[in-house]
């Protein structure tokens, strides 16, 4: 039986899915396909490239320190546009072009260039801001796609099929594709089970995140932005989730989008969690 793993978004709650999977790594649990939107597609991503749990949950802080990073022309265009036209022109705060480098530069130590050159078979969706089409990048190359507003294609290289999925609105400008601008794939696919199923999996893991209730509202624009697409997400997973075959959901009190601080705590709570189900898996 061909098994896959489906990694939902969730910002710096990526970590929580290393821990899963270190958890799965003890317990011999192996998958032959991987898919995965957002954060979950970095860990994704390096799941089908043959990295351990250990050596993502590296590369993941480093992404996290990218998050952090500020793209001051982005910072200028927006108070040029409202100082002089009166207009918000909001790219990101983020251009995202040092989460594609970081990708990049791993992936080439291990060979791997494009995303066709990844053997397991791999899926991971953005968004076509424009149409809102599901364009998902796979390592397999696909004559057919799954439906009319779901497009297969493997040309494009893998650290800027990462980028595309993580260009989260707000935080991360739009990443330019060809002649189109992508955005997070959370948008439309948060959990990428059928995907995987399309890829041939029969069954199907999936990894999601759940809050705990009473969550406090932050005011800040990211936190804002990251709740109020959050909310859509989740909502949206929920009922992508009807039909699928396995789900773990990890619980966790509320984090911001990027609380930094969070990470070491959630990787814990990724794994004691995950070990918890381990026999249901």
């Amino acid at each position: 039986m061909k098994k896959g793993l489906c990694l939902a978004g969730g910002g710096v709650k990526g970590a929580a899915h290393i821990g899963a999977i270190k958890a799965l790594e003890e317990a011999n649990i192996k998958f032959d396909c991987v898919g995965g939107t957002s954060s979950g597609s970095i860990v994704a991503c390096l799941y089908a490239c043959g990295f351990s749990a250990d050596e993502m949950y590296k590369i993941f802080k480093k992404y996290c320190k990218k998050i952090k990073y500020v793209d001051i022309k982005n910072i200028f265009e927006l108070i040029f546009g409202l100082i002089f036209t009166g207009k918000i022109i909001i790219k990101g705060l983020n251009s995202g072009k040092q989460i594609e480098r970081l990708i990049n530069k791993v992936c080439n130590e291990k060979g791997i260039y494009q995303i066709s050159d990844i053997k397991m078979p791999l899926a991971i969706p953005s968004v076509d801001l424009c149409n809102g089409d599901v364009i998902c990048f796979t390592s397999q190359k696909f004559r057919n796609n799954m439906s009319d507003n779901t497009i297969f294609t493997s040309d494009i290289e893998i650290g800027k099929a990462v980028r595309a999925s993580c260009s989260y609105p707000v935080v991360f400008s739009p990443c330019p594709y060809k002649n189109i601008k992508l955005v997070d794939g959370g948008i439309r696919e948060n959990v990428p089970w059928k995907e995987l199923k399309f890829l041939g999996a029969d069954k199907v893991v999936n990894i999601v995140f759940e809050d705990e209730e009473n969550e406090v509202c932050n005011k800040n624009l990211v936190e804002v932005a990251g709740r109020s697409i959050g909310l859509l997400c989740r909502e949206l997973s929920n009922y992508e989730l009807d039909g699928s075959d396995f789900t773990l959901k990890i619980t966790s009190k509320k984090v911001g989008l990027l609380d930094m601080k969070k990470i070491d705590e959630l990787y814990e709570l990724g794994y004691r969690q995950a070990k918890e189900k381990i026999k249901d898996i």
